[in-house]
């Protein structure tokens, strides 16, 4: 089922944007053009399931262990309705909890996988069992994101549930706490989008967050690809990861009418083609203007020393 994005562009004209599960969207334009309110709007108007990993995330996690319990865990789902308030722009109230609910959702898929391939194991169907075993959970996978992002940790659970990682090569492990930002950002954005309901609408708001150019881009599509039951929202900077994502529609946002309660009810926007490049004017508006640069051949003795001297 195709998830279809509608919103206001400036002098009221609807735009309609079908995205179909296995797509991405590209939301890209300078600051303060209003990627934050257009992801906003469109987690509060679809009724579709949805998750949403907002550019004001919090990466720090207080202790190895899950301390979120079922009864937390439906609780949280509950509130999660504040989400669609106008200050979820630019505040979470739930910060500590969203990264808990994350964690705690990555042991609910391990389980529930290990359950499965027990079952089948003790209905006599090996076979069954040992290609469910051989199926990468939501820990797997993200371990399959490190390696092919040549960072050299491994992340496993100790026998009390508690999230570990441990260096490769190295003998002791350490709470998954004490990893770096980068690292944590990479658990924690493809815990949630792994764990995100089956046919969710998924809103990544500045993927760019702790993560090197050259790790966010092949994380992404990996993602994608593995959750192609899902459509995805990206908000970014990065004018770098729509052209590695060809076959994906970029809105290109100039700026944003706000409301009286500051949320976003039009925005100065164009839809660009599948395939279509970037123009030049938003590039230097992201990246800012190009320095002027004069080059000198001489050295210190050279009669062209006098140009820079």
């Amino acid at each position: 089922m195709a998830f279809n994005l509608r919103f206001l562009a400036e002098r009221g004209i609807p735009l309609n944007l079908p995205l179909s599960p296995g797509e991405a969207l590209f939301v890209v334009g300078p600051n303060g053009s209003g990627k934050s309110s257009l992801l906003h709007y469109i987690h509060a108007e679809s009724s579709v399931p949805k998750r949403w990993v907002m550019a004001h995330r919090q990466t720090s996690i207080e202790g190895p262990a899950v301390s979120m319990t079922m009864a937390d865990r439906r609780q949280f789902d509950q509130e999660m309705g504040k989400d669609i308030e106008p200050s979820a722009r630019y505040i979470d109230p739930f910060a500590h909890r969203r990264i808990q609910s994350v964690l705690y959702d990555i042991v609910v898929h391990e389980n529930a996988r290990n359950e499965e391939a027990m079952a089948r194991l003790q209905a006599g169907n090996s076979g069954a069992a040992q290609e469910i075993s051989n199926r990468p959970g939501p820990l797997g996978y993200i371990n399959s994101l490190l390696k092919n992002a040549n960072i050299p940790i491994t992340i496993s659970r100790d026998v009390y549930g508690g999230f570990l990682a441990r260096k490769n090569g190295a003998e002791q492990s350490y709470g998954v706490d004490q990893m770096s930002d980068g690292e944590r950002a990479i658990l924690l954005l493809a815990g949630a989008v792994l764990t995100a309901p089956e046919g969710a609408l998924v809103l990544i708001d500045e993927p760019e967050r702790h993560l090197h150019r050259a790790i966010r881009s092949p994380m992404l599509e990996q993602l994608v690809q593995r959750r192609a039951d899902c459509g995805f929202v990206i908000a970014t900077h990065d004018i770098t990861l729509p052209p590695q994502s060809p076959q994906s529609k970029v809105v290109l946002l100039r700026g944003c009418t706000m409301g009286s309660e500051g949320v976003g009810t039009s925005w100065d926007a164009d839809v660009l083609p599948a395939g279509t490049q970037l123009p030049d004017h938003l590039k230097q508006d992201i990246l800012g203007a190009r320095r002027q640069i004069l080059f000198v051949e001489g050295g210190e003795g050279s009669v062209d020393s006098s140009l820079w001297t």
